[in-house]
This record gives C-alpha cells, structure tokens and sequence, in this order.
C-alpha cells in the first residue's frame, strides 16, 4: 500500500486522527446557542479573568507561569524575536542553564513549533527558521506526565477533578532488526507524523535499534504530536485535589482549565516533589480524555459539551455576581491581533 493510501486508511478508521476543527463540530451549535442566550459572542471571557482572553487565545506561557507557585515550573527565559544567539547564550549563562533546552513560542498551543535543543546548532537553527518571541527552559528529564483537568463554578469554592490522564510520549521499541524509518512505519500513530519527524530523525532513519530500546521520537506530550492517553481516574483521590487546589491558591480567579504536569511518578507528584508544572491552560484547554484510544466518537462528543456545560454554568454565576469579562468589540480585536500573529509565522 502506497504511504498515500496508508494514510487515508488509518484516517478513515481512526476518528481520534481527524482534524479537531470537525472533531469540535457539535461544539459550534452549542457555543451559538450560548451566544443567543447571552447576547455576546465572548460569553466566556468572565472566566479565569486573571489569564487574557481567559486563556482561550493570545495569552502568554510568560503571564502564565507567573501566576504558578515559585519552584513549580521550570526555569523560563524570555527571548524576544530577533534576539541574537550569542545573547541567547549569554542569557542560558546567567541563569546556569545548559543543554539540553526546551524552545516554544511565548504564545501558541497544541505543542506547536515546540523543539528539544541538544545543542549550539540545533538554537542556531530554530532561531533562522522561526520569527516570533520565544521561551526556552531546562529539558524536564521525567518520564512520566499526566494532565489534571479541573473547575470551581465560585472564585471561593474548592477546585474539582473531572479527569486525570496519562500521558505516552510518541515512542518506538526496537527488535534488533528493523530500522528507525521501518519502526515508524509500522505504527500508525508515529506514521502519520513521519513528514515532521523527517527533519530531526532523517539522518537516523536507517539506524537499527536495539531489541526492547525504546526511542523517544517526540519530546512533547501533545495528542496533535503523536501522543497516546490512559486514564488515571482511579487515581483521583483527597490528595490530588488538595494538590490543585495547592496551586490554584496562587491563582485566585482561576476556574477552570487543564494542568499538564511532568514528573517522577505520581506518588512523588502528590508529596510535591520530582515535579514542574509545564503549562496551565484556560478555557481553550481540551479534556484530553476524550482521545484515549477505544473511546468512541460519540462518548468523545458527550466529554466535550459536558465540559462547554461546565464552562457556561461557571460564566453564568459569574454574571450573576456582576463579574463581566470583555466587550465582543475588544474580543473581536484581539482574535484578529491574535490572527494576524498567528499567520505571520
């Protein structure tokens, strides 16, 4: 079967690998009934008022981590577009940084343009192939991460778990026999990210790994990239909620979002150590759940709108109190800054 056809193949008999515009799609109806309802378009930007645009667009991973506990994240240098390497460095230099690095932009999502640095030349490349503002941070060497999505419909109220997901990083384990490319091939999942993978991996197509070596081939856990998802509901007990809540005490207007977590285990996450926090993500945060493999499209479709549910219940109250996000005149400026950013990359 020519890699064209494969592709269509496993598409077709795989909704978890269609494009998320028509994943959403049941999602449209409900966000314009909720428009008539209110009258705004940007109903939901009462709604972790403290993130821009209440963390659905064109907010800052920089903004972000500042309002994260001290020590919970990785260390995060700022690099403005057009910033030079040699400042870059001297900058890694003075905060005792060194390689490996992890490079994204300051503003982006779905682990887009995310690259691991190993070294000199690999800055030196990101750095002509990109132009945009950019955060780069320590490479977080545990192997395990999880996200933990939660919500308070109240400012005041307790933070509660609707999910906690394990996550699998975009992986292949060797037989001793077949190349790097052959392995690739023979997982649909690393198959349909073979083209991007190209530009890291296609020096070392044809190395053989060993048998049971397991390669790594992403070093970012987004379903966009590769990623695959196992539930950890089992694990959602009075010490993973004191934990979130642990963190939202730092972000007082936070209500609902998504905590993606990289750590040594889940046992060390709870006792708050061997753990950073990689990213917080408002009310444009997906309920990762959704795209554990054997979940139907249906099951998917019910996650989604149950959480959009969640969403509006929790910008209703906030109404109700007199707490109003942004007018639909500066919502609509903001999409097209946040449009024009995006297109001019």
């Amino acid at each position: 079967m020519g890699n064209k056809l494969k592709r269509i193949s496993i598409l077709l008999t795989n909704w978890e690998y269609y494009p998320w515009q028509l994943i959403y799609f049941p999602v449209y109806f409900y966000y314009l009934f909720n428009v008539l309802r209110t009258g705004k378009f940007f109903y939901f930007s009462n709604v972790n008022r403290g993130m821009k645009n209440a963390g659905f667009f064109g907010n800052t991973k920089t903004e972000m981590y500042k309002m994260l506990p001290i020590g919970s994240y990785p260390t995060t240098i700022f690099v403005p577009s057009g910033m030079v390497v040699e400042k870059i460095e001297a900058l890694l230099l003075q905060n005792n940084l060194d390689y490996p690095l992890i490079i994204k932009p300051n503003i982006g999502e779905r682990g887009e343009h995310l690259e691991k640095l190993e070294n000199k030349l690999d800055l030196q490349q990101y750095i002509g192939t990109y132009s945009m503002d950019c955060i780069i941070q320590p490479f977080v060497p545990y192997n395990f991460e999880c996200s933990i999505f939660c919500y308070r419909q109240l400012e005041k109220d307790t933070m509660k778990i609707t999910s906690i997901v394990g996550k699998d990083f975009l992986k292949i384990k060797g037989d001793g026999l077949r190349t790097i490319e052959q392995l690739i091939d023979a997982s649909d999942r690393a198959f349909l990210q073979k083209e991007a993978l190209r530009k890291k991996w296609a020096s070392r197509f044809d190395v053989i790994p060993l048998a049971e070596e397991v390669v790594i081939l992403r070093p970012n856990a987004n379903h966009s990239k590769g990623a695959s998802f196992f539930s950890l509901h089992e694990c959602i007990d009075e010490q993973i909620e004191q934990l979130v809540d642990f963190f939202c005490k730092s972000m007082p207007s936070f209500q609902y979002g998504r905590f993606d977590i990289r750590c040594e285990s889940l046992a060390a996450l709870k006792d708050l150590k061997h753990y950073k926090i990689i990213e917080v993500n408002g009310i444009g945060a997906e309920p990762i759940d959704m795209y554990i493999p054997g979940t139907s499209v249906i099951r998917s479709w019910r996650i989604l709108l149950k959480h959009w549910q969640i969403m509006y219940s929790i910008s209703s109250k906030n109404r109700k109190q007199g707490l109003y996000g942004i007018s639909d005149m500066e919502g609509w400026k903001e999409l097209l800054i946040y449009y024009k950013y995006k297109h001019s990359q």
